[in-house]
């Protein structure tokens, strides 16, 4: 939940917390040394689930929903606030791609952002197949992400977010639409709004 909670610091422009870095022990330079040890084994097990018939395990992603099937349209997806995060699946170019992402619903809607957007894989499989899955426990559902463009749609996902993971109401917020400017420490974030479509749907 740290996690999540840094993220969303960025993504509605609240200034990061600085921790003060003292000399470095033994210790910590064994924690470094575990720590890039685990993050190699994480890459290994990337490479190999992405490849794989299951979805995301973690930070580690994966490839297509295994779930059952959800064949009507979602009308509201506020039940998703009960949930951390979900799992978002995307049409690659060889085999479907799926991450965990952080979800906010707001006004019966669910939105998804996206930091360092322009880097993400799934992020560029959407701009070349808009079709996703998105995968909530055990249950998959059938639908279109849309790339958020209005300032004012933005600001309320952002909002919502705050109120889900930090328990804040904010005045205004300052989502970052496009790459930051020289000096402002935000990661480029995009917001994806989930239209929810039918099972067999490819329109």
């Amino acid at each position: 939940m740290l996690r999540a909670k840094r993220r969303v610091y960025h993504a509605v422009g609240i200034e990061r917390t600085r921790f003060h870095r003292g000399p470095i022990s033994c210790g910590i330079l064994g924690r470094v040394r575990s720590r890039t040890f685990v993050a190699l084994l994480g890459l290994i097990l990337g490479l190999v689930q992405g490849c794989g018939p299951q979805g995301p395990m973690g930070i580690v992603p994966g490839g297509p929903l295994a779930g059952t099937l959800v064949g009507s349209p979602i009308a509201d997806w506020s039940f998703t606030d009960e949930h951390a995060t979900i799992a978002i699946e995307t049409r690659g170019s060889w085999i479907d791609h799926s991450v965990t992402v952080l979800c906010t619903a707001q006004g019966g809607n669910l939105y998804i952002p996206s930091r360092h957007a322009p880097n993400k894989r799934w992020v560029q499989n959407i701009l070349g197949d808009p079709h996703v899955r998105i995968g909530v426990d055990d249950r998959i559902y059938p639908a279109r992400a849309i790339r958020v463009t209005d300032p004012g749609e933005a600001e309320a996902a952002a909002r919502a977010q705050l109120r889900k993971y930090l328990g804040l109401e904010a005045e205004t917020v300052r989502p970052l639409h496009g790459p930051p400017e020289p000096g402002d420490d935000r990661a480029e974030v995009w917001m994806f709004r989930i239209e929810s479509l039918p099972a067999g749907d490819s329109s």
